[in-house]
């Protein structure tokens, strides 16, 4: 058995044992509660103190959407970070590029682009009111170090910018991205006859942005 917290919209702390942490996840939805991740809030202070930051917002465990840039009224030309065509977001290997679709961490200047559906009718009060409650309920209680982006159609190098770059704003600046680390995969050793790879990491300061012709 293991020890969660839980807390309700009079700001009660609950703490109860489970076995599994999808059982204490399902009990934090059945009954509207705000749940925390025992790995970050093993005691009822550091509960506290979360508490605190989460303020008077309406969203719980339960509530909070797993919102990305692909609902955001800005996604595709509009987009406050990337362009789509000189930077792009991280694509998975095995995946298509979808723009907006294919991210799903919102920054700092997301806004529903339908704030009339369920999800914030009654509880939107703006990003900065829901993002502990985002964090704790999608992010597993910690935001990313880094966010990855792609130049152009180039999806063999990833290139990882710091994630409050990202998120507030200003990662590029001048022509630069503010990457701190490059990574790509390169040959290793073969193995019983099979070609293996690995990835390689390369500390940099920035990349330059070039401008690349718009792809359909």
């Amino acid at each position: 058995m293991k020890t969660f917290f839980f807390s309700d919209s009079g700001k009660n702390i609950i703490r109860k044992d489970f076995e599994t942490f999808e059982a204490a996840e399902n009990f934090a939805e059945d009954n509207g509660l705000h749940y925390y991740h025992p790995h970050k809030y093993p005691t009822e202070e550091a509960v506290r103190k979360r508490m605190e930051e989460y303020g008077d917002t309406k969203y719980t465990f339960a509530t909070c959407p797993h919102i990305g840039c692909g609902a955001c009224k800005y996604a595709g030309r509009g987009c406050k970070r990337v362009d789509h065509k000189t930077v792009k977001f991280y694509k998975n290997p095995f995946s298509s590029y979808h723009g907006a679709g294919t991210h799903h961490i919102p920054c700092h200047d997301f806004e529903p682009a339908h704030p009339e559906y369920a999800d914030y009718r009654g509880l939107w009060n703006g990003l900065d009111d829901m993002w502990p409650v985002y964090v704790d309920t999608w992010l597993g209680g910690r935001t990313p170090k880094y966010q990855t982006f792609h130049l152009g159609d180039n999806f063999n190098d990833d290139y990882e910018v710091p994630f409050e770059l990202f998120f507030y704003g200003g990662m590029i600046e001048d022509g630069i991205l503010k990457a701190d680390h490059k990574k790509y995969v390169v040959r290793d050793k073969v193995d019983l006859g099979v070609q293996l790879y690995k990835i390689k990491t390369e500390n940099i300061s920035g990349v330059r942005i070039e401008t690349v012709e718009e792809t359909t």
